[in-house]
């Protein structure tokens, strides 16, 4: 565990991002740890608080939107699909 805080503490602010970012891609990574172990970091100095929250941010949102258009355009599709599917059920014509 030693060898993971100093490791943090070096590369702290790129881990934070890239492990956020992989997560909210969707790869199963424990975020809750890393953040645990960032934060007791900013509490003893080695790492800003506020840089964890902006890091976290600047790693989430912008995937987040990416999953909310693709779902938004994915649901815009299925949406027509059903519409089809419908309509040839009840014998009309498309």
């Amino acid at each position: 565990m030693t060898e993971f805080l100093q490791f943090l503490v070096a590369h702290g602010y790129v881990v934070i991002f890239a492990w956020v970012a992989l997560d909210q891609a969707g790869l199963p990574l424990p975020t809750l740890p890393l953040l645990l172990a960032a934060g007791a970091l900013a509490g003893t100095g080695e790492l800003s608080l506020l840089g964890i929250f902006v890091v976290c941010t600047l790693a989430a949102v912008p995937i987040d939107l990416f999953w909310f258009w693709l779902g938004r355009l994915r649901g815009v599709l299925d949406e027509g699909r059903l519409r089809n599917r419908d309509s040839w059920a009840s014998g009309d014509q498309p």
